[in-house]
């Protein structure tokens, strides 16, 4: 079942929807359709609402039962551990107040408060994926790359390309160095995949780079299949340069690697990127105890 909302689409929009769903009031309508119409209903939406806003709620398998989407809209979704929230703004006024407050507050914190301090566990999992684009829902993981770190030292590894449907862009094939030919010859049927990855994961803590990136597209491949989503504890190491580095130009992999003089072999190729960011988390690790 999906639920559809339109605030200031134009008629003709909202006909077309007429075609597949029942308006049950102004702008609101409901149905049942297959996945690939509700997908294609929602491209007509994007295409055609003319700055007109837009909230689409469809069932799922996942935790919370549903999933959604929104276009132009001041309240929008964000991922919380997994879960999708919704945030809503604070009216002008509050967040004026709450502007002032979290000024007064942050310098009183940078006045005495002490850094948070990270602390490496005795096992661990680093991961990295390479995807066919930054768009979790349409785009799809193209490889995994992982490694398991035990007292320090790795002591176990899980690399492996994944067959997907969706054509690699020439911007992808260029950056990676994965072509369609090699998911097609060497790579897992996706399933089978996230059944590996969910078998070498386990319920160790994870350790990634942008680590909300690589957990929401494999909750989301998580969620197609209908496998419960990971539930384990997450590091990242994109969020832990920011606290404790102040002296760098951006906190992108590669500016990292080179503040650290961390060589790195095959940037973008999911289990070398793993390794340099457990040498990235290590060298984190150290300059923050």
């Amino acid at each position: 079942m999906i639920v559809i909302s339109l605030s200031k689409c134009s008629a003709s929009l909202r006909g077309d929807l007429t075609k597949w769903l029942l308006e049950i009031d102004t702008g609101v309508y409901v149905g049942r359709v297959t996945a690939r119409i509700r997908d294609e209903l929602w491209k007509k939406i994007e295409k055609n609402a003319n700055g007109g806003s837009a909230f689409l709620v469809y069932s799922a398998k996942n935790e919370q039962g549903f999933e959604f989407r929104t276009l132009n809209t001041k309240w929008n979704p964000v991922d919380y551990d997994g879960l999708k929230l919704i945030m809503r703004p604070l009216p002008k006024e509050v967040c004026k107040r709450k502007s002032k407050t979290v000024v007064r507050a942050a310098v009183k914190l940078k006045r005495s408060e002490p850094e948070q301090k990270f602390f490496e566990p005795d096992e661990y999992i680093v991961l990295d994926i390479e995807t066919t684009g930054l768009d979790r829902i349409n785009d799809r993981i193209i490889e995994f790359g992982g490694i398991k770190i035990t007292n320090g030292k790795i002591t176990d590894s899980l690399n492996m390309l994944v067959h997907c449907e969706n054509k690699l862009s020439e911007t992808i094939v260029a950056l990676t160095g994965i072509s369609d030919t090699d998911l097609i010859d060497r790579g897992f049927p996706e399933k089978e995949a996230l059944i590996k990855i969910r078998d070498f994961v386990g319920i160790y803590p994870v350790v990634a780079h942008n680590a909300k990136f690589a957990m929401s597209f494999i909750n989301n491949a998580y969620q197609r299949y209908g496998m419960a989503i990971t539930g384990n504890s997450i590091t990242d190491t994109l969020s832990m340069a920011r606290s404790v580095i102040k002296d760098i130009e951006n906190y992108r992999m590669d500016t990292l690697l080179k503040y650290f003089d961390i060589v790195a072999d095959q940037r973008h190729r999911a289990l070398a990127d793993c390794h340099a960011t457990y040498s990235l988390y290590e060298k984190l690790i150290n300059l923050n105890t």
